[in-house]
């Protein structure tokens, strides 16, 4: 598909985030387990001669949050490879050039009305946004620009926890420290340009979601996933994400990494020992997601109460 497909002359609306399907939306319930053992918690995939721990993890973590590394430490010890996900991400100079390049596009449109507009404006107040900063954007916007107002304070750290599990691994001396192959979201980005009015709405209705559950939420997911919460650490408000997921070109990266990531994990399989896999931690229990995957594919899958 081109680049500019889906936002050239004639290009049809996306639908909107209601109507799409978000991978990540629904969970296997019987992977959702929590461990006992402190430290964040390990699933184990293995065959005959092979064994793979695999951690779920947050995409990223409130700067400066602590956990066990023990247990981790235990599993890099002789681990013939560290198994990374994909990495979903564009050079910032291009995303910069693409906003300002299009800011028009996004501006303008009715103004949300009713039940919303009052959560929007308490959401506004309560974060002390000046009403200037969001006039002139259209609702998803708006709700952008809150959610990340919200986790401003937090300092929400892109590179944690993957960076010290990478730290760590070298330590340990892990031969193969292998990362996903990078996933170009530019395409799935422009298709933003499209997004229709409903289609705002519900993004905004997202953001306020997460706006209305708090920084608390933010931290107690957090804290939960150190702990081997996994029900805590699932917790977190999803918001502006929730409605990106739903989009149909940026739900094609989320399958798109869970196909990569289960693969990766199956070809370490064949190789005799145990190795370490980190998985986004709703890309590894999603219904079709990494564990799904990995099972259909005749892996025995342990969770984290027999996984020890």
């Amino acid at each position: 598909m081109a680049i500019w497909s889906l936002t050239g002359p004639g290009a049809t609306a996306q639908p909107s985030p209601a109507a799409g399907d978000d991978p990540e939306g629904t969970l296997v319930e019987e992977l959702v387990i929590s461990s006992n053992l402190g430290g964040p918690a390990f699933w184990k995939v293995s065959d005959g001669d092979t064994t793979v721990y695999v951690l779920g993890a947050p995409g990223s973590l409130p700067r400066g949050t602590r956990w066990d590394e023990r247990r981790l430490a235990l599993r890099l010890d002789g681990a013939r490879a560290l198994i990374l996900p994909p990495k979903i991400k564009a050079r910032p100079v291009v995303m910069t050039a693409f906003f300002l390049g299009n800011q028009k596009k996004f501006q303008g449109g009715p103004p949300v009305d009713g039940a919303l507009a009052a959560r929007l404006e308490r959401a506004r107040a309560g974060l002390k946004v000046k009403p200037a900063t969001l006039a002139k954007w259209k609702p998803g916007v708006q709700g952008a620009i809150l959610a990340g107002e919200l986790q401003k304070p937090l300092k929400m750290d892109d590179d944690q926890p993957a960076a010290r599990i990478i730290a760590m691994a070298r330590k340990a001396r892990v031969r193969q420290v292998r990362a996903g192959a990078a996933i170009d979201p530019m395409p799935a980005v422009k298709s933003l340009l499209s997004l229709d009015e409903a289609g705002h709405r519900i993004c905004l209705e997202d953001a306020l979601d997460e706006v209305e559950a708090g920084r608390g939420r933010i931290r107690e997911a957090a804290d939960g996933w150190a702990r081997g919460d996994v029900k805590a650490a699932l917790r977190a408000e999803r918001g502006f994400d929730r409605c990106l997921a739903r989009l149909p070109l940026l739900a094609s990266l989320s399958r798109r990494a869970m196909t990569d990531t289960s693969g990766a994990i199956a070809r370490q399989m064949a190789v005799p020992g145990k190795a370490v896999a980190v998985v986004e931690l709703r890309q590894l229990l999603a219904r079709g997601g990494v564990l799904d995957q990995l099972r259909a594919r005749g892996f025995r899958v342990e969770t984290p109460a027999s996984a020890g």
